[in-house]
């Protein structure tokens, strides 16, 4: 085997690579170099180990370096001269060898990461290490000693003191366990018992006052982090680092000590996954109490992951149940994709882990390609998983968008089917500089006739008033001010108008329009406006705000076929393209949910006792969805749509069907009515819940936590947080 000798390991400008930084002397440039190519290249693996062995010499002698990144970019530096230097070492001309031996002068001096003259740590440096860092920016004479006496008699003082304080600490304790008192102790082991309150207490309630006052002198208190605060920092999105200078600041007043952050990160993740765990436990209990029927509710969206994830679907996983009180978020998990079978297998996965496999009754989703696919759709993969048929109760509110939507492109035409709606974005700029009284009613002729259509809207308007909100509530507040030919004494600032937000694009219209002689519009935009101001007021917000009434479904899904056909001697292009896009969404129109119109009021007793005679007939009709509606549908009525199928929404929602015995007229006293109604009015058939489990993920991607069975530990915290403090004001 062939030996290397000194004349071919031997560097450039440099002799030989060294094999250790001396430990007694500040480190050149030279020497700097000659370690960094004994490791045998240039990586950025070995100028950080070299790094790292520089600083340990630094410490030794203490003085106090510049951070890091710092001394990186002046290493980076000085390779960069040697290398460009090593590269031309054939060309021995006049100037490279001045060149060489300016290089040489440079690499002979300190390599200096000295922390600057004026920082506080090199201001209070002792004179004698202010010398030998003088003494090494030049002569380089003096160096250190082998052994640091001064570091020695540190540490050795140090142990002594840690040694005093363990055996104080001993008699303390034993004297305490002699008095019969009780002491929780903070180990590093448990995180819950770090950062709780740490304190002495008597279990003799005659012992004295002198006894307490000692033994809370010996053992200083902690301050206690419960579940409820470490969910209400996750709420307000508080950071470990944020929260200990909160605490920080209580403890001082209370004079008690404040966890660190480190300790304050690691107890705010053992409470997450204890709350995640006790919430699995107890939205089980009560599922098994109220033998519940739930409801399953899913939503994608695409977010922000990690650095190395780029973005990720995100899959909002929600549950309600006719029986119980709100809804229950169970994960919000990242997908591999958006397909239906990805989504399929996750939802399957995650009520499974819940164990509601067998207590899921029905389908809850917005009507997309990936979710309504009839071989890969989500739902029939579902059903495919479960093994068993299961309501499909399309998102109302979803239905409505879309009906929004295509009345828009047909007034507007494809000026709104953006992102970003120009017209609106101009309208928000504009918005500050409006003269706010100077807002009109909506005048056009067409509002002062259709007095049925008015009256039912505001109907509508009133009944939903208690439960909606945000803007909601102020398309419900802007349409029965127009109906009513007032204008509002106040308007709200003009909100998001993106693609997804068709209720934004429906107030935006609205307020536009009253706003038509401070905002300048062509002719066009103005007539475009006036038209669709029209169909919101008498057709659009009445549908919208009754979207959420599953008993009603049936009956107002019908009613609004008939008044789109109606709305053709008003509009005719919005007619047209509403009746096209709603007649591929006639889901509460196909034999399995037709049915929950026998608990509208709305449906007269006449048309309820036909349904009960067509419930015996077994006739061949569209299930899930009635796709055969006729081009006019004046003829057609709830009865025609029922078939013996129909009582499969019964089986599904576990409803005693005996009432159907009885006569239409007997049913509010029957009993089995009367549940079978209280379950149907609080189905839920929009998909809202799972729109607000988005925006949750939304708000706490890419903060707090990076671990993914943490982050949905989160999720479980902040949604119980937000159930227990609706009103934290």
């Amino acid at each position: 085997m062939a030996r290397s000798t000194r004349k071919q390991t031997e560097l450039f400008l440099l002799a030989q690579p060294l094999e250790a930084l001396s430990q007694i002397v500040l480190p050149t440039g030279e020497d700097v170099l000659r370690r960094i190519f004994c490791h045998g290249s240039n990586s950025k693996d070995n100028r950080k180990a070299v790094i790292d062995e520089v600083v340990r010499v630094w410490e030794r002698a203490h003085i106090p370096v510049v951070p890091l990144r710092s001394i990186m970019k002046k290493l980076e530096t000085l390779v960069g001269k040697y290398e460009v230097r090593k590269k031309a070492k054939k060309r021995q001309s006049e100037g490279d060898k001045v060149s060489d031996a300016l290089l040489q002068g440079h690499l002979a001096s300190l390599f200096d990461i000295a922390a600057p003259a004026t920082s506080s740590s090199m201001i209070h440096l002792k004179q004698k290490d202010k010398d030998f860092l003088d003494d090494q920016r030049g002569q380089r004479k003096m160096v250190m000693s082998t052994v640091d006496k001064e570091s020695m008699a540190k540490e050795s003082r140090k142990h002594e003191r840690l040694a005093a304080e363990r055996r104080r600490k001993e008699k303390e304790l034993a004297e305490t366990l002699e008095r019969g008192e009780m002491i929780e102790l903070v180990t590093g082991s448990s995180a819950t018992a770090e950062c709780a309150v740490s304190s002495t207490s008597s279990s003799d309630t005659n012992s004295s006052a002198r006894g307490s006052a000692a033994a809370s002198a010996s053992r200083p208190k902690r301050l206690k982090i419960t579940k409820e605060v470490a969910a209400a920092a996750d709420r307000v999105k508080l950071t470990s680092r944020g929260a200990h200078h909160v605490f920080s600041a209580i403890a001082a007043d209370q004079g008690v000590l404040s966890p660190s952050t480190s300790s304050i990160r690691r107890h705010r993740k053992v409470l997450r996954k204890e709350t995640a765990e006790a919430a699995v436990k107890d939205y089980r209990n009560q599922v098994q109490e109220h033998d519940a029927v739930l409801i399953l509710h899913w939503d994608g969206k695409l977010l922000p992951g990690s650095e190395s994830q780029g973005h990720v679907d995100r899959l909002a996983i929600v549950v309600t149940s006719p029986s119980l009180e709100g809804e229950k978020l169970l994960a919000i998990p990242a997908l591999p994709s958006g397909t239906g079978e990805a989504m399929a297998s996750k939802v399957e996965e995650t009520i499974r882990h819940w164990k509601f496999e067998d207590r899921v009754g029905g389908l809850c989703f917005d009507t997309t390609a990936s979710n309504t696919g009839v071989h890969a759709g989500c739902c029939t993969l579902l059903e495919q998983k479960l093994g068993r048929p299961l309501l499909n109760l399309a998102c109302r509110h979803h239905v409505m968008e879309l009906i929004l939507a295509s009345a828009f492109k047909a007034t507007f035409g494809d000026a709104t089917s953006g992102p970003d709606v120009q017209l609106f974005k101009r309208f928000q700029k504009k918005w500050p500089t409006l003269i706010k009284a100077n807002a009109t009613i909506i005048n056009d002729p067409r509002l002062a006739d259709h007095d049925e259509w008015k009256r039912t809207t505001l109907e509508a308007l009133a009944k939903a008033a208690a439960t909606t909100r945000d803007d909601y509530k102020e398309l419900a507040e802007l349409t029965a001010k127009a109906i009513k030919g007032e204008v509002p004494t106040t308007f709200r600032k003009p909100g998001a108008h993106h693609y997804a937000r068709w209720m934004a694009k429906a107030i935006y219209t609205l307020k536009m329009t009253m706003f038509k002689n401070e905002f300048e519009l062509t002719p066009r935009e103005l007539r475009s406006l006036q038209e669709m101001s029209v169909f919101i007021i008498l057709i659009y917000a009445r549908a919208w705000f009754e979207a959420p009434l599953a008993a009603d479904a049936p009956f107002n899904d019908l009613t609004l076929f008939h008044d789109l056909h109606k709305y053709r001697d008003l509009n005719s292009k919005i007619s047209e393209a509403t009746v096209k896009t709603f007649k591929r969404h006639f889901w509460y129109l196909g034999t399995d949910l037709v049915g929950l119109a026998l608990f509208s009021d709305k449906v007269t007793i006449e048309e309820k006792t036909k349904m009960v005679e067509k419930l015996a007939i077994d006739k061949d009709l569209d299930k899930k969805r009635w796709t055969t509606a006729p081009q006019d549908p004046s003829s057609v009525t709830l009865s025609d749509l029922v078939t013996k199928e129909s009582l499969f929404s019964f089986t599904e929602l576990k409803l005693d069907a005996s009432f159907l015995q009885s006569p239409v007229l007997s049913w509010k006293k029957n009993e089995a009515y009367n549940q079978g109604k209280e379950t149907v009015q609080h189905l839920a058939v929009t998909n809202d819940p799972a729109e607000r489990a988005i925006k949750l993920i939304t708000d706490y991607s890419q903060i707090l936590t990076k671990d993914e069975s943490d982050r949905q530990a989160l999720l479980q915290a902040v949604e119980r947080h937000r159930r227990l403090n609706l009103n934290p004001n």
